[in-house]
């Protein structure tokens, strides 16, 4: 698809041998993308920091205590309990945190490392602390992606404004991030959209 992009002019998206769309890159891109995809670039946390973030977590508190290895098995459903405790609710950011775990298939437990718990929790409450700034700066529209710190923003935003924002000193150190990274909605999200069937495209 980058080449594509790179040398056509004009371009056609074709699926199970109908055409779906014909245009030039940037046509496309505006007729079919869902806006524009935000990567945050979180600052690592000073250790007292962290302990700051994660001193309502009693679950990672009470491991510490009972497994000196610092291991805790927890079931999905009690890991869920305490991130909503936390105010991590966004069901991708909390999957990416139950996915750092390791599945116990014989009694559907994981088994987790205190640390890559404290860390993927950290990087869990930075991104809904970014979720929530964006809702209530940029637009209510704006939505979690799969991974910690990306993000999708509507294509009605006004982009100087975002640029603006997160450029601001005060609002890095506030949201704890170093980086940003805005990009357009690739041609290959768009084609695997078409690929999948999305209604809202068709």
């Amino acid at each position: 698809m980058e080449e594509a992009d790179a040398l056509c002019e004009t371009m056609v998206i074709q699926v199970d041998g109908q055409f779906r769309c014909i245009g030039s890159s940037q046509q496309i891109k505006t007729d079919y993308g869902q806006g524009f995809k935000l990567w945050i670039s979180f600052t690592e946390l000073s250790p007292a920091s962290s302990a700051e973030l994660l001193q309502n977590f009693s679950v990672l508190e009470d491991a510490l205590k009972s497994d000196r290895y610092g291991r805790l098995t927890l079931t999905d459903e009690e890991l869920r309990t305490s991130l909503g405790a936390l105010g991590i609710t966004e069901p991708r950011v909390v999957q990416s945190i139950v996915n750092t775990g390791t599945l116990n298939e014989t009694d559907n437990t994981r088994i987790f490392t205190a640390s890559a718990l404290a860390a993927a929790v950290t990087g869990g409450t930075l991104h809904t602390r970014v979720l929530q700034w964006l809702h209530s700066v940029i637009s209510p529209e704006c939505e979690s992606l799969g991974e910690i710190g990306e993000f999708s923003l509507p294509r009605t935003i006004n982009l100087g404004q975002v640029f603006s924002k997160l450029s601001d000193s005060k609002v890095k150190e506030e949201l704890c991030f170093n980086d940003f990274q805005l990009s357009q909605t690739t041609l290959e999200q768009i084609f695997n959209r078409f690929a999948q069937g999305d209604p809202s495209i068709m």
